[in-house]
């Protein structure tokens, strides 16, 4: 237990307790600490000081086992004299500068400081105030410090202690020294009194000019104003989040898309997500953790059908890492997608349902024929028929959209009468017309002029009108098939007694991908309309359609006369 050790740990007990400790016995007095630290097993007065500092209770405990013996001095409760108080503020083993509050509001003078002060301030007298002749205080971002900020004055004026405060000191030559600064008021009567400490910051560059580091500062300045003018004005949806999903920041496009009425700042990302997404932002944050990259396709809250892709990844230092996230609204691309899986098995269902019909009639034909049934083979065959011509119809139809979506016409024009064209059409259909229970009416005004088109398209043209209309007509129903001249062409009309198609779907019928769902009806992937309207444009004619809910539907056909395709 060294002297020097003890004399730091009297000048503490000293400014601290407001007790006559000068008058009394040294011996004594030790005898008392030393049997404290016994009883908490220190071996140094050190030790023991630093604890003091730590556990204001042991401070508190000391002092009143003290005062329990020791005369107070009538003197010193109006405070210690100077030469006291130097001889306290010497004794400590770091820069301490000890002030008191003047009579006059703002005041502060300077009672006592010790030799390390003067080595690493200067000037003492300059922890007073925030700036003065050749210096100025300064917070670490360089802003200045007023004389309220400084710990002294923020200690005896308001009591209010300061624990390793990192301030800046620029002196006459414009270089800034960083210092840590502890301050506290020392309780008792009379005059505010406060003790301030000084330590250098290690950590810091000293060596560095205030020039230079104000240069520093205004271009990081510089630069975090361009970051946050390209978050703010990115046109993707960003976030900020520490990682435990803890929103830090958002852009307008964030709150625009989550639908947020208040700001998002603060409040966990999980909360404006629907409840099935969780498990997804778990695993994207947990993939981060493990430092891969995150990303999740999530719902949100209280949007039905709305749903963001998240792409996520790491940003920041080991110390405050964060996560940035780009939110994509891919709700139409996952509508597409719901759609285009629907439509490839409605696609698939038929072409597997002729396919099925074939192989059917040609098995039932296979067994009539063994038992020299004739006339049972034939119906079988001609079913068999039926049903791979469809198939062939789709899967050309299919064909053709695709090339004629590219411009790539591989049309065959010849002279074709239209009448021919719907007594071979409503042949075919015979069978189907039949199973549906539906009656066909086919006319065609006398006199028709001959066009010249692609007789196997046209044919497929008009076939999935009527195919369209056999699979929306109610059983028992009838439809009209029939032909007549028109603006200078041919026009071809298929009407049924279907549910119609309602108007705001009507601009859109003749698009691919497009079907009609309507209650108690089949539903279509639309590609026989598309086929149409392809078909047509390629012969320099066009489609239309006349049709309201409850009315049934009128599809027309038109090619015209004398041009060449």
């Amino acid at each position: 237990m060294t002297r020097g050790n003890w004399a730091a740990l009297y000048a503490g007990l000293t400014v601290e307790s407001r007790l006559d400790l000068a008058g009394m016995r040294q011996a004594w007095l030790r005898r008392q600490v030393e049997a404290r630290m016994r009883a908490r097993g220190l071996r140094s007065y050190d030790e023991y000081r630093r604890l003091l500092q730590e556990r204001p209770a042991e401070l508190a405990a000391l002092l009143a086992a003290l005062g329990s013996r020791l005369q107070r001095s009538t003197a010193l409760a109006r405070g210690p004299s100077r030469p006291a108080a130097r001889a306290c503020v010497d004794a400590l083993p770091v820069a301490a500068v000890l002030a008191e509050a003047g009579p006059r509001r703002g005041g502060l003078w300077l009672l006592a400081s010790n030799r390390l002060a003067q080595q690493l301030l200067g000037a003492p007298a300059l922890a007073l105030r925030a700036s003065g002749r050749g210096y100025q205080w300064l917070f670490p971002d360089l802003t200045p410090c007023a004389d309220e900020d400084m710990p002294l004055q923020r200690a005896a004026r308001h009591g209010d202690p300061t624990h390793g405060q990192i301030l800046l000191l620029r002196d006459a030559r414009g270089r800034l020294q960083p210092l840590a600064v502890s301050a506290r008021r020392i309780p008792g009567g009379g005059l505010a009194r406060a003790i301030a400490l000084f330590e250098a910051a290690p950590a810091w560059q000293g060596d560095e000019s205030a020039e230079t580091l104000l240069a520093g500062f205004n271009e990081a300045q510089t630069h975090r104003a361009h970051y946050r003018q390209l978050f703010d004005a990115a046109p993707v949806a960003l976030l900020a989040s520490d990682e435990g999903g803890i929103i830090v920041e958002a852009n307008d496009e964030a709150g625009a898309l989550l639908g947020a009425a208040a700001p998002l700042t603060g409040a966990p990302l999980a909360d404006r997500l629907a409840e099935e997404a969780a498990p997804a932002l778990q695993e994207a944050l947990e993939a981060l953790r493990q430092g891969a990259a995150g990303r999740a396709r999530l719902r949100l809250r209280g949007q039905p059908g709305r749903e963001v892709e998240a792409h996520a990844w790491r940003v920041g230092d080991e110390d405050t890492p964060l996560v940035v996230w780009a939110l994509h609204d891919v709700s139409g691309m996952a509508e597409a997608e719901r759609q285009r899986r629907d439509y490839t098995d409605l696609l698939l269902h038929d072409l597997r349902s002729p396919l099925a019909t074939a192989l059917l009639g040609i098995e039932t034909a296979g067994r009539a024929i063994q038992r020299d049934d004739g006339e049972r083979a034939g119906r079988a065959l001609a079913t068999a028929q039926a049903a791979l011509r469809r198939l062939n119809r789709l899967v050309d139809s299919l064909l053709d959209i695709s090339r004629l979506e590219v411009g790539q016409s591989t049309l065959q024009p010849a002279p074709l009468k239209m009448e021919e064209l719907l007594v071979e059409v409503a042949r075919e259909a015979e069978l189907l017309l039949a199973a549906h229970e539906l009656t066909l009416q086919v006319g065609v005004e006398p006199g028709l002029p001959e066009i010249t088109a692609d007789r196997d398209v046209a044919y497929r043209a008009v076939f999935a009108l009527l195919d369209n209309a056999i699979k929306f007509s109610p059983a028992q129903g009838r439809i009209w098939l029939h032909a007549a001249a028109q603006d200078g062409g041919v026009a071809v009309t298929v009407v049924d007694q279907g549910p119609g198609i309602p108007a705001e779907l009507r601009p859109r019928i003749f698009d691919k991908f497009v079907g009609l769902h309507l209650p108690q009806a089949p539903r279509g992937y639309g590609l026989g309309l598309a086929f149409c309207k392809l078909a047509m444009e390629a012969h320099g004619g066009r489609v239309a359609v006349d049709s309201a809910p409850g009315r049934g539907s009128a599809f027309t056909l038109w090619l015209p006369v004398g041009q060449d395709v």
